[in-house]
């Protein structure tokens, strides 16, 4: 197979082809190390490859032997580095997989690959000081977003089809947007395996993946979806049969578009054009499109307040399992400026302040669950501004401490984390491109909790309606 050939195809061909015998396992995972070695140096994407992935053994037939790559953090892969992005962590070697790697691999995907994210996902760029700055493939000068910026950028520029990703405030839609591929981040307690992660960021996080194609989204949800309680207490019992679903057309939906952010902050204007674009392309398809004003159940400062408070004392507490595990010491020559503000800001919150905190997260669920009884699914850009500059993050963060920092962040991606605190599905689909630039713009639609069916559906639609796939980046495996 050629590298062009390569490029063209999403996971749940590349594993048709691996069944039909039109191509071998070693044969593929070659092809895949070398888009590697052809593109990456242009984009900094990948941390590091892995050769001897080539030798790993097919355990599973849903993807039969597709490569993918993993984010640098949360997730363990036995005998491979898991370093989160950060100084303090070089050099750290998993001992052993965890659950949702194995899931992973017992689907048929092999990991060739680790990627680029920003320190302990405390950044919406992947910029991290313990590597040099991801690029953007659509413009090598801008972010590839965060934190699992590398697994965006490699799925759109070809290296893989699928890629492994974390979300904690709509980090895996922040990248999706800024890349141009299609983001899913699934209901809390619907993946299984992630139970303890999701712990540790106190429900606000998930594990996914990004891809090209929404059948890949589907067939994954397919294979990590909680199938039945009895490994998982607390997990979600899985929903229909995603891949099979997307055959059929939603039926009508009631789909309220919300322009004004949280934090009332203008949407630029190429977003909100493409944004209302999308919103009229659902009432051709015969949805049921009106205006909505979202109401989030807090202010803004308590949403940014209350974030930072949960964010950093789980920061807190993963340094001090890092600094005990390595004999390292946290300061200016193991961790960034902003890393060390929010460490600083989670030694000192008190039982009370954390217990107010995590009140939040359940209002916010009332909130939106109250909204989403009179609208199937809501609508509103995944960004309110383009993907900036590389640098333009990091510029402001010697200065800011803790709860400043979270504010900074949320104020650039300010609808993504409502899905986070409350739990709920949502959807980055890359529906748009800004005409000047040709950056990708990315269309955010929540559900209510459990109802990926619909997201999915919905997406594979406008897929359907207005293919995505066409539009690729300069900088790509060719």
């Amino acid at each position: 197979m050629e590298l062009h050939e390569y490029a063209t195809f999403d996971a749940t061909a590349l594993g048709d082809l691996l069944a039909s015998g039109q191509i071998g396992r070693p044969e593929l995972i070659e092809v895949a190390l070398k888009a590697i070695d052809a593109i990456d140096p242009r984009l900094n994407a990948v941390i590091e490859a892995w050769p001897d992935a080539v030798q790993e053994e097919v355990q599973g037939s849903a993807f039969r032997g597709v490569p993918c790559l993993m984010d640098d953090d949360g997730i363990d892969i036995a005998g491979r580095r898991r370093e989160s992005g950060s100084r303090l962590a070089a050099g750290h070697i998993s001992a052993e997989d965890c659950s949702l790697s194995r899931r992973w691999r017992d689907g048929g995907l092999i990991p060739i690959g680790r990627t680029r994210t920003a320190e302990f996902g405390l950044n919406f760029t992947a910029e991290a000081v313990a590597g040099s700055p991801c690029h953007n493939p659509w413009h090598l000068n801008r972010s590839a977003g965060g934190p699992p910026g590398g697994a965006g950028a490699a799925v759109a520029a070809g290296l893989v089809p699928i890629a492994h990703a974390v979300d904690e405030a709509g980090g895996l839609r922040v990248v999706a947007a800024c890349n141009g591929v299609f983001g899913l981040t699934p209901s809390r307690g619907r993946v299984a395996g992630e139970r303890a992660s999701a712990e540790i960021g106190q429900g606000m996080r998930a594990q996914f993946a990004l891809t090209r194609s929404v059948r890949d989204s589907a067939a994954m949800l397919d294979l990590l979806a909680i199938r039945g309680r009895e490994a998982d207490p607390g997990a979600v019992d899985r929903g229909p049969a995603y891949v099979a679903d997307l055959l059929r057309d939603p039926p009508p939906l009631r789909i309220g578009v919300a322009m004004v952010p949280p934090n009332r902050a203008i949407v630029a204007a190429s977003i909100a054009a493409a944004t209302l674009a999308v919103a009229s392309l659902c009432d051709d398809l015969g949805h049921h499109v009106t205006e909505l004003d979202l109401d989030c159940g807090a202010s803004w400062d308590e949403l940014t307040n209350s974030t930072a408070q949960i964010w950093s004392v789980k920061i807190a507490r993963r340094i001090g399992e890092i600094e005990h595990a390595t004999g390292r010491t946290a300061d200016t020559t193991s961790l960034e400026p902003a890393t060390l503000a929010v460490l600083r800001h989670g030694s000192a919150v008190s039982a009370d302040q954390l217990a107010a905190a995590l009140a939040l997260p359940a209002r916010m669920t009332r909130t939106l669950a109250t909204t989403l009884a009179s609208h199937d699914l809501i609508l509103t850009p995944t960004l309110i501004e383009p993907a900036p500059s590389i640098g333009t993050f990091t510029e402001e963060e010697s200065w800011l401490d803790g709860p400043a920092w979270v504010d900074r962040l949320l104020r650039h991606a300010p609808f993504t984390i409502l899905a986070n605190l409350a739990g709920f599905p949502a959807t980055s689909v890359p529906m748009s491109a800004d005409p000047a630039t040709r950056m990708p713009i990315g269309t955010q639609f929540i559900a209510a909790f459990g109802r990926e069916d619909l997201l999915l559906r919905l997406a594979a639609q406008l897929e359907r309606a207005s293919p995505w796939s066409a539009r690729r980046p300069p900088v790509r495996v060719h």
